[in-house]
């Protein structure tokens, strides 16, 4: 009960900052995330992610940021995703 209220806290908090949270359970994934990909680039009209931009927590252009996550990608040993077919594809094109 404790950790469903906590998670609640947090949801609300987070629709304050315009932010819906569809399951509670998400939100704890959440606070333990290091990077969060997006994606509003094309999906639904090509059927394909595009990587745009690679920024850092304060939105600044990071190439650490792109580093690490292609080193993520080109060495994934399970089934690649369309974020790191993505990342592969813009490393490549750069």
């Amino acid at each position: 009960m404790i950790i469903s209220v906590n998670l609640s806290k947090g949801a609300l908090a987070m629709s304050k900052k315009g932010v819906i949270v569809k399951r509670l359970a998400s939100i704890q994934n959440f606070g333990s995330m290091d990077v969060l990909c997006t994606d509003k680039t094309g999906t639904l009209t090509e059927n394909r992610i595009k990587l745009v931009l690679h920024v850092n927590i304060d939105g600044e252009d990071d190439e650490k940021v792109l580093l690490y996550s292609y080193l993520n990608s080109y060495y994934q040993t399970g089934l690649k995703s369309p974020p790191d077919e993505a990342i592969l594809r813009y490393k490549v094109s750069k």
